[in-house]
This record gives structure tokens, C-alpha cells and sequence, in this order.
């Protein structure tokens, strides 16, 4: 099975560590066995990292997958419009959550 990458907002969602530890769950359930959570990488990184400095570590995680999960709401965030759109140019599968 591909290995998958979830992408969703965290910038300014206080919920976020759920909503992606849920979408982890809901990807196991679909039989994906090689999940990417930045989520867990997020909360580890230095509190002074940038927006930038994130997603360049976000990107570089996405780029080791062939396929994305886009949690809903995702268009709302600018991180996650940028993750798609490398997934996109990339050729990966863009799965999207229900």
C-alpha cells in the first residue's frame, strides 16, 4: 500500500492533534499501513521555527509519500494549499476525507 502524508490546517486550530490522530485512525481503517502525521512532527519542533521553517519539514515528509489525505477544511489553510499543490505537481494520489 502507498505510503500517505495528512495534511490539514495546525496554525491557530487548538484541536488540531485530534482531528489528525483521527484522520491516522480513519486511514488505518481504510487499510493504509504507511502514515505520515505532522502533527507529532509539529509539536516537536522548536517553539521559534517560523511558518517556513515548518513547512519546509512538512514538504520534505511529504515528498517520501506517493499519496496525500487533504482533511476537510484544508482549503482554508495556506499550509495545506501548498502541501496539495506539491502533491499535485508531484503526480501523488490526493485523497480526500469524508
Amino acid at each position: 500500500m502507498k505510503r500517505i502524508y495528512i495534511s490539514g490546517g495546525i496554525t491557530g486550530i487548538p484541536d488540531y492533534l485530534a482531528k489528525f490522530n483521527e484522520a491516522e485512525n480513519e486511514l488505518i481503517d481504510m487499510g493504509y499501513t504507511s502514515i505520515i502525521n505532522p502533527a507529532f512532527v509539529a509539536r516537536s519542533l522548536p517553539e521559534d521555527f517560523s511558518h517556513e521553517n515548518y513547512m519546509q519539514v512538512a514538504l520534505a515528509e511529504l515528498r517520501q509519500c506517493e499519496a496525500a489525505y487533504m482533511l476537510k477544511g484544508w482549503k482554508e489553510s495556506v499550509g495545506a494549499c501548498r502541501e496539495y499543490q506539491e502533491a499535485i505537481d508531484r503526480g501523488m494520489e490526493v485523497v480526500y476525507q469524508k
